[in-house]
């Protein structure tokens, strides 16, 4: 999870490589660490829950963590097209 989070925000920062905005590329790393450690607190929060099944668990997992690769690559994508 932290691997993730740390990719994304590398990613962010190499915006300023390729566009040349230091302001852009700090804010979304740490936008996207922000994003980030809340998406880590809301798996470690479901990991505990006292929910009746492991696969509803794992379901809700699953669910959490495709909206979360979505959410960040839509951000990525947006940035992107808003520079060109």
């Amino acid at each position: 999870m932290v691997f993730v989070i740390l990719w994304f925000a590398i990613a962010a920062l190499s915006e300023y490589l390729v566009w040349g905005y230091p302001l852009l590329a700090v804010s979304l790393a740490l936008l996207f660490v922000l994003l980030g450690g809340y998406w880590i607190y809301r798996i470690r929060k479901i990991q505990v829950s006292d929910e009746s099944s492991d696969e509803l668990r794992s379901k809700s997992i699953s669910n959490l963590n495709l909206i979360f690769s979505v959410v960040m690559l839509a951000i990525h994508a947006l940035i992107l097209l808003l520079l060109r």
